[in-house]
């Protein structure tokens, strides 16, 4: 069994334990959660996601999204439907396609990229991403002196901003012990 084998059973094991309490107690009906998570092994990253939390990699100067939301209006976008533009404000850009726990099987989006010395991972919520745009996020990062001041400097941007939702922001930063 390989690394992305492994992440996924994890999350089919979350989401089993998500969508059988939501079975299970009706005050837990309709539950629903987002994930993204990174693992390092070997000197390769692989993550996995499901939802609307995104996963970024910064590289130099150079910010780059590893994941694409699951929600209505990112689909419309990928389909050509819609603009990036026209998502920001349409009414169904929180609406999921996929969620942790709403079904009964999880469909994780599963990914890896060779880690190198000094790349930075982002994982945020779309309490971040939805009020700050890439431009702002790198443009923090990318003046920020260690991962937790570019992490409070994220949630602080998304707050000014006057995010409406909760924020989490992880940064994980590959040192040379790492590889």
């Amino acid at each position: 069994e390989g690394y992305p084998e492994a992440l996924s059973k994890a999350i089919e094991a979350a989401n089993a334990t998500v969508y059988n309490m939501a079975s299970a107690d009706e005050n837990y009906r309709g539950m629903g959660t987002t994930i993204a998570l990174i693992k390092l092994i070997n000197g390769m990253v692989y993550f996995a996601h499901i939802g609307d939390s995104r996963i970024y990699l910064k590289r130099g100067p150079q910010l780059t999204a590893l994941t694409f939301d699951h929600s209505v209006a990112a689909e419309l976008v990928r389909n050509g439907g819609i603009t990036e533009a026209e998502a920001q404000h349409h009414p169904q850009r929180h609406f999921l396609t996929r969620a942790l726990g709403t079904d009964a099987v999880a469909r994780p989006e599963i990914g890896q990229i060779a880690a190198q010395q000094g790349d930075l991972f982002l994982l945020c919520t779309d309490g971040l991403t939805g009020v700050v745009g890439p431009d702002a996020v790198n443009h923090i990062m990318e003046h920020g002196s260690g991962v937790q001041s570019m992490a409070e400097a994220l949630v602080n941007a998304a707050c000014e901003a006057g995010g409406p939702d909760n924020v989490s922001v992880i940064i994980v930063r590959i040192t040379e012990a790492d590889l």
